[in-house]
């Protein structure tokens, strides 16, 4: 008869235990206690495995400034709030339905997370969509929409809207403090600043505080972030002046200084999307005034007042390499594409250099292949989406699960798939040795010289036309292009694979009375002179007078992992144009080449290579101003 008295007590004792909340989310089969409503007027509905609280024209939200927003969340049916919390940031033409990574939309967008024991909370950022976007929705809230125009990642805005939303959680008792966010492209940008800032927010006065819930005071974190396809410094993204290198570390100037060449096809693309958003009309508002400053950005013209604004503001107020370091940043998984001409792997590498300067031991994990915005292809889905899960349940509900880490690239493989993996603790340790040769003899490069139907090819955003392919991998035959100059580096005895960024060093005098740019471009070139681009790059000549003496220039391409097969040969040019991917030049100009080194960073160590052509790493030129980044340097 003591048996059963036993089998009570043992019970009781083990109902008693201390069992983590985020645990019991993830395993109990337990009904949740009753979510009606959320945010007071979003009522809540049970179907299929989850609660869903939908949004709506009639059901919209007031942002921390009174901008209505239309959001939803969904919570998991077995466990109780609180909940961790996910925040699925959607793109630049993107809504709260959605596309997310791999295209999800609907139902699957909150599905993939609440089935594992998570909240979900998507919104229509403000500007866009029943978020003010829609004539509709400023019609049925004329005040309250008459200044809630698109403010395209503003850390006082847009990002404070996802902060005020999740605090707003929290004080309902539905979510915990420490939440997730995970989006890609615009969503990313936004991820990633907000991991940046950790446990902060921005007011609108640009003064930083402490990050707390809106009715409750709660302390409040970023616990966890995926940021996808991102930018890091949006001004240095959309027009570089190629004075970023992978291996140092520069004031937050130098994304202004000098004004950069604006990537025109990418630029116009996004602005002709954006046109559907409600803008600041020009003049409005000085903080997002993308009419004007769309307008503003020639590439050969004197820098204006209104281009040089346009770059701050982006650079200190919509990106995350503008908010300053102060807690170590969240635990953050990072992916971008060596084939995304918009956002590429540079962005990401900047951004981790800058936060490894005093945070040395941040938890950052970093993902690098062909995938992302065109002319990347490769759906990035499948390397993505369960490494993205594994970061929320082990950071989120603190499950003992295995994570990225340390740096992770894919070879990129020309016709579909991924290449070969190779991985190392730290961006440095991917490459072991490099190619370098030397050009001595002088080169005349024009501005009015390219071959525009190359041009044209090669373009990002043209891909999936007829006549232009709509593979990352763009090859074309080698056409004659007076006034650019060609650089063949000598053919290779054993098959090698860049990694990272080529270094251009090269002695530059300049005859122009405004300003100039070159454009880089590295080609694989095979033995029947077909040509395939590898990488290319930006650069923005220091300006001056005709006849000044040459000065040496140092800058690099966008990175790359790139097999260049035995016998192939690596073929560097160098324009003064190349439309319509950089906007065409007003004044006319030519930058005479003096000498030029060309150094191309390999998986191959020298002793391992097979290949008497790779060296050891050659000391990296470290222009005035700038200084080493971790790992670097003596």
């Amino acid at each position: 008869m003591q048996r059963p008295i036993l089998i009570l007590m043992l019970a009781i004792s083990l109902s008693s235990c201390d069992v983590p909340d985020s645990s019991r989310n993830a395993t109990s089969s337990e009904q949740p206690a009753s979510i009606e409503a959320v945010f007071g007027k979003l009522e809540c509905r049970s179907q299929e495995d989850q609660r869903l609280c939908s949004g709506g024209l009639e059901r919209r939200v007031p942002s921390f400034d009174g901008v209505p927003l239309d959001v939803d969340v969904a919570f998991p049916l077995a466990g109780r709030p609180p909940f961790p919390l996910i925040v699925r940031l959607h793109g630049y033409t993107g809504v709260k339905e959605g596309p997310y990574l791999g295209g999800v939309r609907g139902e699957r967008v909150f599905e993939d997370y609440t089935r594992h024991g998570f909240a979900v909370m998507v919104f229509t950022a403000r500007g866009r969509g029943h978020s003010c976007g829609s004539e509709e929705s400023r019609a049925a809230t004329p005040e309250a929409c008459r200044r809630g125009w698109d403010h395209l990642g503003d850390t006082r805005k847009s990002v404070r809207d996802i902060q005020y939303l999740a605090g707003r959680l929290a004080d309902e008792g539905l979510v915990e403090p420490a939440i997730g966010v995970q989006g890609g492209s615009y969503g990313g940008g936004r991820s990633l600043t907000l991991a940046t800032l950790r446990d902060r927010q921005v007011m609108p006065d640009g003064s930083i505080v402490p990050w707390t819930s809106p009715g409750k005071d709660i302390p409040m974190s970023i616990g966890a972030a995926v940021p996808f396809i991102a930018w890091s410094d949006l001004a240095y993204a959309l027009a570089p002046n190629g004075r970023v290198l992978d291996y140092a570390l520069a004031d937050a100037s130098i994304a202004w200084e000098p004004l950069g060449a604006m990537k025109h096809s990418a630029v116009a693309g996004l602005w002709r999307q954006g046109r559907s958003h409600y803008n600041a009309p020009p003049g409005e508002d000085a903080s997002i005034d993308l009419q004007r400053w769309f307008n503003a950005f020639p590439t050969s013209a004197l820098e204006s007042e209104v281009s040089r604004q346009a770059a701050i503001e982006f650079a200190s107020n919509h990106s995350a390499m503008g908010v300053p370091i102060g807690p170590e940043p969240s635990p953050t998984l990072i992916a971008n594409g060596f084939t995304d001409d918009i956002f590429p792997v540079n962005e990401a590498v900047r951004w981790v250099n800058h936060v490894r300067r005093q945070h040395p031991d941040a938890v950052i994990a970093q993902l690098y292949g062909d995938f992302g915005h065109r002319r990347a292809n490769q759906n990035s889905e499948p390397l993505l989406k369960p490494r993205a899960l594994a970061w929320f349940q082990k950071h989120l509900q603190g499950k003992q699960v295995e994570v990225s880490d340390g740096v992770k690239a894919f070879v990129q493989q020309c016709g579909g798939g991924f290449g070969e993996l190779h991985t190392a603790q730290s961006w440095q340790e991917l490459s072991a040795g490099e190619i370098r040769q030397r050009f001595p003899a002088p080169v005349t490069v024009a501005s009015g010289a390219e071959n525009s139907s190359v041009s044209r090819q090669i373009d990002p955003p043209s891909g999936r036309s007829e006549d232009v392919q709509s593979d990352s991998c763009r090859t074309v035959e080698a056409a004659p292009a007076e006034g650019t100059g060609l650089f063949e580096l000598d053919a290779l005895d054993a098959s090698v694979t860049l990694m990272g960024s080529p270094i251009v060093i090269a002695k530059l005098s300049i005859e122009s009375q405004h300003n100039a740019v070159l454009v880089a471009r590295l080609w694989a070139q095979d033995d029947s002179g077909r040509r395939t681009l590898v990488t290319h790059g930006v650069y923005r000549p220091d300006v001056g007078a005709n006849g000044s003496p040459a000065s040496e220039a140092v800058f690099q391409l966008n990175s790359n992992a790139w097999t260049f097969e035995a016998g192939s040969r690596p073929v560097l040019q160098i324009l003064g144009r190349s439309t319509p991917y950089v906007r065409a030049p007003e004044h006319p100009f030519t930058v005479n080449i003096q000498s030029l080194e060309v150094r191309l960073p390999t998986v191959e160590a020298p002793e391992a290579s097979g290949s008497e052509q790779v060296k050891s790493k050659a000391p990296r030129p470290l222009p005035a101003g700038m200084r080493w980044a971790p790992g670097y340097g003596s």
